[in-house]
């Protein structure tokens, strides 16, 4: 296992699987390490043939009580979770005009959708501001559970969450996932300029 002195190329693990010795000092169980990548990825089970390889933030190596979680590379690739449905929309979107979108058909209000359409629920949710890269503007977009008949995001209070161009948000529920039905099914989007938003949902 390779510790590091320097941030540059390393990852951050919760290891409750080793003590160790770090520059001479004994770290008691658990703590947190940083570790250069393929260290980092060995360690958590991350790497092919490994306990939490292709899984989700709830897989971990080799138990819960014994474990190495990997705490700054999520695993959101749809290819890797394993989920039973997985699809994407984008959306184009007109100066300041919102658009709302429902889980239960991610085909109503949208440009463009691949894979699954339809969800009973969702575990994962990643929220992409094309803005800035789709060479129309780069400016903020919102993303939240909709007023009307809207589905939790898992954020407390209003549910919002503001996305600066070029960036990415992810929400996550490892714990049975949320429930989309008629009354919890939308999300809507509003920018503050032309561009496009894309959303990736993994669930069931």
């Amino acid at each position: 296992m390779s510790v590091v002195a320097n941030t540059n190329g390393a990852n951050f693990v919760y290891n409750n699987l080793q003590a160790y010795d770090q520059f001479n000092t004994v770290n008691v169980l658990p703590n947190v390490i940083q570790l250069e990548r393929q260290s980092a990825l060995q360690q958590s089970g991350r790497l092919p043939g490994g306990g939490s390889y292709r899984g989700n933030s709830a897989n971990v190596s080799p138990n819960t009580t014994t474990a190495a979680i990997l705490l700054d590379a999520m695993v959101t690739s749809a290819a890797d979770l394993g989920y039973q449905k997985s699809g994407a929309f984008v959306v184009t979107l007109n100066g300041t005009t919102a658009v709302t979108v429902p889980l239960t058909n991610t085909s109503t209000n949208t440009n463009s959708v691949a894979g699954d359409n339809v969800f009973a629920k969702w575990n994962l949710i990643i929220g992409y501001n094309l803005t800035g890269l789709d060479g129309v503007n780069a400016a903020d977009i919102t993303l939240a559970k909709a007023a009307t008949n809207g589905v939790p995001l898992g954020i407390a209070g209003a549910n919002t969450y503001t996305v600066p161009a070029s960036s990415r948000v992810v929400f996550e529920n490892c714990n049975g996932g949320i429930t989309v039905n008629a009354a919890n099914a939308a999300v809507t989007i509003t920018p503050t300029a032309d561009g496009h938003f894309a959303l990736v949902v993994c669930g069931s």
